[in-house]
């Protein structure tokens, strides 16, 4: 299975990668990859503009021109989704030969900034004090800040992030982290 990628460079080359086993049913048109790219083979996100499978690779004009032993293999999939339908593929392909400009650019132009620079799951961790703790809590053997946060925490009524607790604290982040360290 070969995978059809394109980046965001002004150039209107199509990129052939190979798609490895644990990746075949995950690559699919419109979704984001991470692949080598250049001499350095740098991670780099490339747009999956197509799939070929089988007889469509032999069948594919840009196949006699491709030394398969050169090709590299997919990294991995970036969205679990396609994020271009196959209707965009299309017309951003057709604004790519029209506009001169490389399809990469064209379709980095159509995803939204929100999408592009925070795809994926972020982590975000969220602080409690424990109800045997809260009832022993020891604030006066803290300095200010610590137990100013320390009682925001008791009296929230479910866990808070950590700007959140020092918001509510009116204190900045390190006596948040300080507690932390101190379990």
């Amino acid at each position: 299975q070969l995978a059809e990628v394109v980046f965001n460079l002004p150039i209107s080359r199509v990129f052939h990668y190979l798609v490895p086993d644990h990746l075949r049913g995950e690559v699919r048109p419109g979704a984001r990859l991470k692949l080598p790219f250049g001499r350095k083979n740098q991670l780099q996100t490339g747009y999956c503009v197509g799939v070929l499978v089988g007889n469509q690779i032999v069948d594919d004009p840009d196949f006699r021109t491709i030394d398969v032993s050169k090709l590299k293999e997919v990294f991995e999939v970036v969205d679990a989704s396609a994020l271009v339908t196959p209707n965009m593929l299309e017309l951003t392909r057709w604004i790519a030969d029209y506009y001169l400009c490389g399809w990469g650019q064209v379709l980095e132009s159509v995803i939204p900034a929100g999408v592009r620079n925070q795809s994926g799951t972020r982590l975000i961790s969220l602080y409690r004090v424990p109800k045997d703790v809260a009832n022993l809590k020891t604030a006066a053997e803290l300095p200010a800040k610590q137990a100013a946060v320390l009682d925001v925490a008791c009296a929230a009524t479910e866990p808070l992030p950590a700007e959140t607790l020092a918001r509510l604290a009116r204190c900045g982040l390190g006596p948040v982290m300080a507690l932390k360290k101190r379990g």
